[in-house]
């Protein structure tokens, strides 16, 4: 029965691992766009340094916003819709695929940037959700791997055909991606008994556990949920809650050292590395060693490194 639950549960993930590859796929796809566009024979040509750095930023400008944006959606219609409703800006894929000047570039970088932003938290969120305290950590793992597998195959594709073309591919996998949550992945029980719909939680929650109803409503896992549920209903949200959310240790603390890991990563060059690699090692490496060996050796490193 352990073997069933795992593969369900995974099987509602499965949706969720696709829309991670995608949305990674955002932030490492300008290493092999700017490249391609540098190139004369490219369908959009780009000369100047800010065309450049434009390609490159113009994705991670709206992360923020689409972030924030999706707070709010997903506690007010629920993971599974808001994970839908993220891919909807990944019709810039298909805005780039189709690009015929720099400026639809832009909006269509623009747009799976805010998409990206959406359903990066988004993924996590449903996941830690869906999956039982079992299979959780495994569960997470694998959305890692998602994540660095949808950067390898953006610069794998990107070493065979054209920038435009590997575009219209991962605007494919976001749409079967979209199709593979829509009709098979749940709504989290956790989410539907905050919402006060505790029988369809029941009923979810018994299917993803393998067991009755019955069976279901007593299990340790489906009590803590519901304590958990009413806790946070109980709690009346004002200023004076949310003023000390933001100066409780146990909200600032994990904030400030997440924090610091995260500007530590940037300022020792990721993002420069993630946004240009194909350049950089053209720039540091010379024409002697193949620049494309090199990058697919830095990506190997990211995901045998989990």
């Amino acid at each position: 029965m352990n073997k069933h639950v795992f593969f369900r549960q995974l099987g509602c993930c499965m949706g969720v691992y696709i829309v991670a590859m995608c949305f990674n796929a955002v932030v490492t796809f300008s290493s092999i766009l700017i490249p391609q566009m540098q190139l004369k024979t490219s369908k959009v040509v780009i000369t100047t340094p800010l065309e450049i750095s434009l390609v490159a930023s113009m994705a991670a400008l709206p992360m923020s916003f689409g972030t924030l944006l999706n707070c709010y959606l997903m506690e007010r219609f629920g993971r599974k819709l808001s994970l839908l409703f993220s891919q909807i800006p990944m019709l810039g894929w298909l805005i780039i695929g189709f690009s015929e000047n720099i400026y639809m570039v832009f909006v269509g970088r623009f747009l799976t940037g805010w998409s990206a932003g959406m359903s990066s938290i988004l993924c996590s969120v449903y996941i830690a959700e869906i999956a039982s305290i079992r299979y959780r950590a495994v569960l997470l793992a694998l959305m890692n791997l998602s994540v660095n597998l949808g950067m390898v195959t953006s610069h794998i594709l990107g070493l065979y055909i054209t920038w435009n073309y590997v575009a219209m591919i991962i605007f494919g996998f976001a749409i079967f991606g979209i199709f593979v949550i829509a009709f098979w992945s749940p709504e989290t029980p956790f989410w539907l008994i905050l919402n006060d719909r505790y029988s369809k939680c029941v009923k979810t929650h018994s299917w993803l556990s393998g067991v009755t109803e019955e069976v279901s409503i007593n299990m340790p896992e489906f009590v803590a949920l519901e304590k958990k549920a009413e806790r946070i209903k109980s709690i009346q949200k004002n200023c004076k809650y949310y003023a000390y959310c933001f100066t409780s240790p146990e909200f600032y603390k994990p904030l400030l050292i997440s924090s610091m890991f995260f500007l530590i990563a940037q300022f020792s060059g990721l993002g420069a590395i993630t946004f240009y690699s194909v350049t950089l090692f053209h720039d540091i490496l010379g024409s002697n060693v193949r620049q494309e060996t090199a990058l697919l050796m830095i990506d190997s490193l990211r995901v045998f490194g989990l």
